[in-house]
This record gives structure tokens, C-alpha cells and sequence, in this order.
């Protein structure tokens, strides 16, 4: 597994706490956060490494990955759409891409033009930039990649959504 964006590496903690046979790759482009997602996932040697990469240039060859998870990150890339299309690229014909990302934050939600909604301004690995996901466009963005089985789905109060798709073979 790939998980993008780890973070505090919880996530993939608890995946691999709950799958023994799981082996995971968990980046952030932050190196603080890589630095304590190495510390968290130090209980698992051999099981997890972490590693430090950019989400819209992965440092990984094409097909590599089982499945690749996004929780809650995509709003900090600006360019969602490429790293989106570099996920599919890491993933095995079959593989899946699963996750969750929010539709709004404190002072920031999507706008509904179909034009990327508002965002702050700034570079995509400038601290605070962040893009907010519109779910039907991040649908459409799936779609337009090889993938199928596509599906995004809106939690009922529309603060996030999660979503899932299979990498074509």
C-alpha cells in the first residue's frame, strides 16, 4: 500500500495493526510530518517505511502499488488532478485508490463554478495553500483517468466526502 499524505501516520498504524500480512509505503511532503510518522511506524520493521514525496511527482515506478489512500489531504494540493493521475500511475492494473478528503474548512469551501472553488492563493507546498475538492469534479477527474468503478459520495451534512475507484487494466 501508498499512502499519500500520512501525516502523523495513523492511519497506516492502524492498518497495519489490523492486516499483518500489510506492507506500506507512507509519505507527506512534510518533513516534520514524515519524522513523526517514522517514529510511529518504527513498531512495524520491514512492514512500513516512510518516506518523503511530493503527491503530484511520486518517486515510485508505474504499477507498484496494491492500493494507494488519500485521507484528508487532497485540499492541500492544489494540483489535486496530477496528483490524482500520478496515484493511478503508481497503481497496479486492479489496484484501487480509496480515501476521503473535505469539502470545506474553517474559511474555505468549494464554490460550485466547476472552476476550483475558492482556495488561497500560493504555491502548493507553501504552509496554508490549500484548494478545496469539488466531489463532482474530483468524479469527472477520476473518469477522464483509467479508472473504473468510480465512486464519490457526499457525507450527509456535505463537509467531505470519500471515494473509490479501481485502476484498469
Amino acid at each position: 500500500m501508498l499512502e499519500i499524505g500520512a501525516g502523523s501516520g495513523a492511519m497506516s498504524a492502524g492498518l497495519l495493526s489490523r492486516f499483518p500480512q500489510a506492507t506500506i509505503v507512507a509519505t507527506d511532503y512534510d518533513p516534520e510530518m514524515v519524522t513523526v510518522a517514522g517514529r510511529a511506524l518504527s513498531r512495524w520493521p520491514g512492514r512500513a517505511t516512510v518516506e518523503r514525496a511530493d503527491a503530484t511527482s511520486l518517486p515510485f515506478g508505474d504499477g507498484r502499488f496494491d492500493l494507494v489512500l488519500s485521507c484528508a489531504m487532497l485540499h492541500h494540493v492544489v494540483d489535486w488532478e496530477r496528483a490524482l493521475s500520478e496515484a493511478s500511475r503508481v497503481l497496479k492494473p486492479g489496484g484501487r485508490l480509496v480515501g476521503f478528503d473535505l469539502i470545506r474548512v474553517a474559511g474555505h469551501r468549494h464554490d460550485g463554478s466547476g472552476a476550483g472553488g475558492l482556495h488561497e492563493a500560493g504555491h502548493d507546498h507553501e504552509p496554508g495553500a490549500r484548494r478545496m475538492v469539488d466531489p463532482t469534479a474530483f468524479a469527472s477527474q477520476l473518469r477522464d483517468l483509467p479508472f473504473v468503478d468510480v465512486r464519490v459520495r457526499q457525507s450527509l451534512a456535505h463537509l467531505a466526502f470519500r471515494f473509490a475507484a479501481t485502476r484498469s487494466g
